[in-house]
């Protein structure tokens, strides 16, 4: 495996910085919801790439692990269904783990 990032890897890192750069200009700048759908969507569009093609080194590997965990703390950890069930809380370490064995 090569560790140099591919180009998933890179929409995966964007998708990451770029979730969070919505959530601020989205609150601050009052988004419509057209606005909103459209940023979901290219969103949206990086994970249904990660699901569908392999890592092809661990820097991939760990860009995808970063994508599923900031999912994982925004819809799951943050919804009010706390505390996490064992299976959750082991989802979250193993994705904390890829990412830093893979760093």
């Amino acid at each position: 495996m090569t560790t140099v990032p591919s180009v998933l890897a890179q929409a995966c890192e964007w998708a990451v910085v770029d979730r969070a750069r919505v959530d601020r200009a989205a609150s601050r700048d009052h988004w419509s919801d057209e606005q909103l759908d459209e940023a979901i969507e290219r969103h949206n569009a990086v994970f249904c790439r990660a699901i569908a093609e392999p890592a092809a080194c661990l820097k991939d590997l760990a860009a995808k692990a970063r994508l599923a965990l900031d999912d994982f703390n925004r819809f799951v950890e943050h919804e009010g269904r706390s505390p996490l069930d064992d299976g959750e809380k082991l989802m979250k370490v193993v994705l904390q783990e890829v990412i830093a064995l893979c760093a």
